[in-house]
């Protein structure tokens, strides 16, 4: 029990960490659109990342978000024609945001196995 509060733990902290950069970190003054057909890809992810997270802790939660994602996807399919580039910046921004996932949850593996 001990070790399931240490990945509940990292996994609120990832995402806050994660909200908290996107708000202050990433957000322009200049709107860029829509990318539905990566909104689909990331459904698909999470669609399967559920459907594991149900079958062995019985949570369903990435199991539907995946459901809405890939609806909003899938009912947008018209707007994706032509890749969009990703400016240097916001790879920069994944780069980190990956980084910080990572050490969350080599945190969250040591608290579970340590």
């Amino acid at each position: 029990m001990n070790a399931m509060i240490w990945i509940v733990l990292s996994i609120v902290i990832l995402l806050g960490i994660i909200v908290i950069y996107t708000t202050f970190f990433i957000s322009k003054k200049q709107k860029s659109p829509t990318d539905y057909h990566g909104l689909f890809n990331m459904g698909i992810v999470w669609l399967l990342i559920g459907l594991i997270f149900y079958i062995f802790f019985g949570n369903s939660l990435f199991l539907i978000l995946g459901m809405v994602v890939t609806m909003i996807g899938l009912a947008n399919n018209r707007k994706w024609d032509s890749p969009i580039r990703m400016p240097t910046i916001n790879r920069l921004a994944m780069l980190g945001l990956i980084i910080i996932a990572g050490i969350v949850f080599l945190t969250g593996l040591l608290g579970f196995y340590g």
